[in-house]
């Protein structure tokens, strides 16, 4: 590794995301790691005018709900040349109501931002571990608020917010339809055109499989995967026996 890059940029929304860039020796492929509900396709063209970034080499990878956006970005952006995911979210579900006042909101921020204001943000969770938007998280509110805690403990520099306008762009994602459930998570990987390579970790769930026992083995299918495609060597491939619980694609 060269060097790491603190950088941000505008998004066509007018959205300054910000991130590092992990620059490499030489001009290779780049990969956006998908932080969750964000705009992929403007991080795709930042790192594409990055000198030591071959253009056509691009990438994305992303777990949880970065999971689905790397899938559904890497589907309608043809700049994404590959896309790894790790159990991807399924279908949302949320409070009707309290996701109607959110989506009424995005359309008052997009009022503010056409005046010069900056973007309204939220927590991704409150301290309670609950969305302020009205989704459901998928796990026990003390659970999910001491996931919170944790992940600012590791991350301390991490904010824990989103810009309200990010509700405004779920409607799109339900190509998944159940998260946790590998079976049906694996046909429709299958059924992704084009070469691709689906494993299935033993051992390892939704919440763990990047920081558990089997963490280096994922890191290493996964970098594989991104080194086979480079040379064109990845062909259909099935690495799973139907008892587990993970999928990278």
């Amino acid at each position: 590794m060269d060097s790491i890059e603190n950088v941000e940029f505008k998004t066509i929304d007018g959205l300054t995301l910000r991130g590092h860039v992990y620059h490499s020796e030489g001009c290779g492929l780049g990969v956006v790691m998908c932080p969750g509900i964000q705009d992929s396709s403007d991080a795709i063209t930042y790192i594409s005018k990055l000198p030591n970034v071959n253009a056509n080499q691009i990438g994305l990878r992303g777990i949880s709900p970065a999971g689905s956006v790397a899938l559904r970005t890497a589907r309608f952006d043809k700049h994404a040349k590959r896309a790894i995911t790790a159990c991807p979210v399924a279908e949302y579900y949320y409070d009707k109501k309290i996701m109607e006042k959110a989506l009424q909101k995005c359309i008052q921020d997009r009022v503010s931002q056409m005046m010069g204001n900056p973007p309204l943000y939220v927590p991704m969770l409150t301290a309670s571990g609950t969305n302020p938007a009205g989704l459901d998280v998928g796990y026990e509110r003390e659970y999910a608020a001491e996931m919170m805690r944790r992940g600012i403990q590791v991350a301390p520099s991490h904010k824990n917010q989103t810009t309200i306008q990010s509700y405004h762009k779920l409607d799109p994602w339900p190509m998944w339809k159940h998260l946790g459930s590998t079976p049906v998570q694996i046909r429709h990987i299958e059924s992704l055109a084009g070469p691709k390579k689906l494993h299935v970790q033993k051992g390892s769930g939704h919440m763990d499989i990047f920081e558990g026992a089997h963490a280096d083995e994922v890191f290493r299918l996964s970098l594989n995967f991104l080194c086979n495609v480079n040379v064109g060597t990845t062909i259909n491939d099935t690495d799973y026996d139907g008892n587990s619980t993970f999928e990278v694609s």
